[in-house]
């Protein structure tokens, strides 16, 4: 729920009440009608709603499906599943999808004169509750694990179970942020208990950015580890929030959930990747303008998708979309670019790298043509 600033439409003659936002994608439609009751305002207020009339009562939604610089509210009253009713200050009113709402209340004055306003607030960052889940997934080498991080709103747990299912991971742990979290917010997270195998990751500052309705993960990032089996302490992974004072959001212990199964020793396996998708010889080094530009032309539908897999910052995948909103094509070749660009140190391979993104987002066949001998 996030406050309207009243302040700046109280002059005009309407009564914003609260933002409600609900983590889930518009495109669900629930079977039945969902009622949502809301206060018409959080704060005290100068107008008497012991009497108010419903007829000036109107209900905004933005679509969040379009593009940021589509977005939009619009009067959905009458589109409503029956009628908004008001009482003692609450109003209700029955939906059967979900997104952003808001009430208002028209006293003398259209609610087009709002359009600007509410244009400018979808721009603001709306918290929401974060769930963590990490788990240790076996690798060929004995005694050591990849250790895999997850972030994301709690509707996208399902779909982050039904990854975690795939992997051959004795270890799992899970939890809820202590506070919400904005998109964009960075999330620092701190392994205790767990030993790195490259010693250059002991110290390394391991990151995720909340994504909003999206999975974050540390999918360009292999950690690799050791659990000691003779120490008394749990292993446990800490979130905090990336500040000047870091701000513990949870703490997630790693334990024991099954036997593991033994992995075949012909088979090479990447914590991330399925082992049946996971080829035997990624190659060296980072691919060239050649290669990306072929695989640029091959994911004219996902290029903003696998642009964050691959950690290219928020900012540049929309300046690249507006910039290239008819050319799909040169989009996605300037997203990978700046992704190479930037690309790691150098501990992981650029093509491993790749090949773990282009896998995450379906497109196996890609990873393998083009990072693979």
């Amino acid at each position: 729920v996030q406050e309207f600033p009243s302040s700046e439409v109280e002059d005009i003659g309407i009564l914003c009440g609260p933002v409600i936002h609900i983590s889930s994608s518009q495109n669900i439609v629930h079977t039945e009608p969902v009622t949502i009751k809301a206060p018409l305002t959080l704060r005290e207020s100068k107008h008497d709603f012991s009497e108010l009339s419903t007829e000036v009562v109107r209900i905004s939604h933005l679509d969040s499906e379009r593009k940021p610089g589509n977005a939009s509210w619009t009067d959905i009253t009458s589109q409503l599943e029956g009628q908004v009713t008001v009482k003692d200050g609450n109003v209700e009113f029955k939906v059967k999808h979900f997104c952003r709402f808001c009430p208002v209340c028209v006293f003398n004055k259209p609610v087009a004169l709002l359009e600007d306003f509410f244009r400018r607030l979808f721009f603001r960052p709306m918290p929401q509750c974060v769930h963590f889940l990490t788990c240790l997934c076996k690798t060929t080498v004995p005694d050591t694990y990849g250790l895999l991080l997850y972030c994301y709103p709690n509707f996208k747990k399902a779909e982050v179970e039904k990854k975690f299912s795939s992997y051959d991971a004795p270890y799992k742990g899970e939890g809820k942020s202590k506070e919400p979290a904005c998109v964009g917010d960075e999330i620092v997270v701190s392994p205790l208990a767990l030993d790195f195998v490259r010693e250059s990751q002991t110290n390394e500052k391991v990151v995720l950015r909340f994504l909003g309705n999206d999975i974050s993960d540390n999918s360009d990032r292999a950690l690799i580890v050791r659990v000691d089996n003779e120490s008394v302490n749990v292993p446990t992974v800490k979130f905090s929030k990336d500040e000047e004072q870091p701000k513990l959001l949870c703490e997630v212990p790693i334990l024991k959930t099954r036997l593991a199964s033994a992995v075949p020793p012909t088979v090479t396996v990447d914590p991330r990747v399925l082992p049946e998708e996971r080829p035997s010889l990624i190659k060296d080094g980072e691919p060239d303008d050649v290669d990306l530009s072929d695989i640029a032309e091959k994911i004219p539908q996902l290029w903003k998708k696998l642009g964050r897999v691959l950690r290219v910052p928020r900012e540049k995948l929309d300046e690249l979309a507006i910039r290239h909103e008819s050319d799909a094509y040169e989009g996605a070749f300037q997203m990978l670019s700046c992704w190479k660009e930037h690309a790691s140190d150098g501990a992981i391979s650029s093509y491993r790298v790749l090949f773990d993104a282009l896998t995450k987002i379906g497109r196996s066949d890609l990873a393998k043509k083009y990072c693979c001998n």
